[in-house]
């Protein structure tokens, strides 16, 4: 959704904005190069992990491998 945005404003900065549609335009712009310098990707896998709050973490036991 951002690269479209981000496309759509580039677009529009480019045949001539005016002013004040110029400052919303380069803000799309720059929101999108911020949100993707970050990998969401990534973040969003590790985020989905814990919010999912599977219990076999927690089930392991606490014994080494191998031990009684």
């Amino acid at each position: 959704m951002l690269l479209w945005r981000a496309r759509i404003a580039a677009e529009r900065l480019a045949a001539g904005a005016k002013e004040k549609d110029a400052l919303f335009y380069e803000g799309q712009i720059k929101q999108c190069r911020i949100f993707h310098a970050f990998d969401p990707a990534g973040e969003f896998g590790k985020m989905k992990a814990i919010l999912d709050a599977n219990s076999a973490i927690v089930d392991i036991r606490r014994t080494p491998s191998g031990g009684k």
